[in-house]
């Protein structure tokens, strides 16, 4: 399982409030479980953004290959930032498991090559997912704190 760095927070976190470290990590990962789904939406629509076509696109099953290559880094990193299994990620994108598993696997061999390009769109979709994440994060945490309040 990959940690963010808000995973990583959160952990130091919950630690000096007096939790274990199992207790600490078995709380992240209850979050993540709980927030899966809104996850892959977010990886969705960032990804789409990213490459400028509509969300229903990558769902077609039309082999143009801007759309593949959408497919390919939506696959790689849902599979990275969630728990969803391949099936659930493919059923999403309406591909079987087999081909997500491809999918996964192409883009990681042009990440172990160093395909600049790829290297490129991963690592700035990445870096979109994680600044979205923590927006996400700190409206939840400033809701936490007016509700606390009241």
């Amino acid at each position: 399982m990959v940690y963010t760095e808000t995973d990583m927070f959160k952990m130091h976190e919950l630690t000096i409030k007096g939790k274990t470290f199992n207790e600490a990590k078995i709380e992240i990962l209850e979050d993540r479980v709980d927030c899966d789904e809104g996850r892959i939406y977010t990886l969705l629509k960032i990804v789409c953004d990213y490459y400028k076509i509509a969300e229903k696109q990558i769902r077609f099953p039309n082999r143009a290959p801007l759309l593949v290559t959408a497919r390919r880094a939506f696959s790689f990193l849902s599979k990275k930032f969630t728990s969803k299994s391949l099936k659930s990620i493919g059923t999403f994108i309406n591909r079987d498991h087999a081909s997500v598993l491809h999918q996964i696997r192409t883009t990681q061999n042009f990440l172990d090559i160093k395909d600049q390009q790829t290297v490129k769109d991963i690592e700035a979709i990445t870096e979109i997912y994680y600044q979205a994440v923590l927006r996400a994060n700190q409206k939840k945490d400033e809701e936490n704190n007016l509700t606390e309040v009241f």
